[in-house]
């Protein structure tokens, strides 16, 4: 739902870049949030395994939109 939301607000035009890369980090905030939510539960190895790769993907891709935050924040 988070990206339908980023997606219309970048549809408006009303946002700068860094607005919606705010935004985006914001996105992967919670969803970061929620699977080391979901790692502290009872699971079955196999579903572990799956829940960590997804983690792990979901760290890349906030560390990546923090970097280019921060890197547009540096020229503006």
């Amino acid at each position: 739902m988070h990206r339908g939301w980023v997606h219309v607000k970048g549809s408006l035009g009303a946002d700068s870049a860094l607005s919606m890369l705010d935004e985006c980090e914001r996105g992967e905030d919670a969803a970061v949030a929620r699977y080391r939510k979901a790692l502290k539960a009872k699971i079955p190895p196999e579903v572990r395994a799956v829940i960590e790769r997804q983690a792990q993907g979901a760290q890349r891709n906030h560390d990546q939109i923090k970097m280019l935050r921060d890197e547009l924040r540096e020229r503006s």
